[in-house]
């Protein structure tokens, strides 16, 4: 009877934590972020092989090209944390290898692959916002929160022992919270591009296009950066609801600034 009172606590709490996922619940402050993305940064450094990072000395011009694109999406309203987060972008030299991703603190890593593989300087806008949404709305240190807070739960229901059920409710929560914070990086993002010139929905058009990637080579940005159904219609909604008038995708530019990672 004692077990059973259990899982249903168990079960309980998963669901509040899945109701709340999307709350600002954080028991950090900012500045653990910038911390904790400092470490990772330093570590990202050390790990060459893994990140062979595009040294700036002789690719000054993308390394340029690619931060004032930063620079606009940063001088919108839109962000909470820009005086307090680093907002620093590194390029890694891995052409096989569609992805992009953002450590607290705001340190941005674009693999030259996946800018190989946009089309257009609004679509790499759209990821760019997208992972400083990320990092502005302070996923990882609100996920480790709830883990936190998941983990405390799970050893006081087991009598003090962690076990494998706690191990799982963790994953499927992570896996859930992953996917909320996905839909509302999408939604800042497009709030921030909706105040730039730029054509809001170029993440849309980037996801239209991953879709038509053979699954069997399935991009490293679907794999950090879930794809549930649905996301591209949601992003064009989210843009026709805040009337976003930009059209500017620089399309010629952006072919000839591909050409300089060849």
């Amino acid at each position: 009877m004692q077990k059973q009172s259990t899982h249903f606590f168990l079960l309980f709490v998963l669901i509040m934590l899945g109701q709340t996922s999307c709350a600002n619940y954080n028991l950090y402050k900012p500045s653990y972020d910038q911390r904790l993305g400092d470490r990772m940064k330093r570590q990202i450094a050390r790990e060459s092989e893994t990140y062979p990072l595009l040294p700036e000395t002789g690719n000054e011009k993308i390394y340029t090209y690619v931060r004032e694109i930063i620079a606009t999406l940063l001088a919108t309203d839109q962000i909470a944390f820009k005086e307090e987060f680093a907002w620093e972008v590194f390029l890694i030299n891995d052409m096989t290898t569609l992805n992009a991703f953002v450590t607290p603190g705001g340190y941005i890593y674009v693999y030259t692959g996946l800018i190989k593989y946009l089309e257009s300087e609004d679509q790499l806008a759209g990821v760019l916002a997208h992972e400083i949404a990320h990092a502005d709305l302070r996923h990882a240190s609100r996920q480790l929160s709830q883990r936190k807070s998941l983990s405390t739960v799970l050893l006081v229901a087991n009598g003090g022992s962690s076990d494998l059920i706690g191990d799982i409710g963790a994953s499927l929560v992570s896996l859930k919270f992953s996917r909320n914070f996905e839909k509302e990086a999408d939604e800042k993002a497009i709030s921030m591009l909706c105040t730039t010139s730029y054509k809001a929905t170029g993440i849309a058009d980037f996801f239209e296009k991953l879709e038509a990637v053979d699954s069997k080579r399935l991009p490293a940005f679907l794999n950090t950066h879930p794809n549930p159904g649905k996301r591209v219609e949601r992003i064009q909604a989210r843009a026709e609801a805040l009337a976003c008038k930009g059209d500017f995708t620089n399309r010629k530019t952006y072919l000839r600034m591909k050409r300089w990672l060849e």
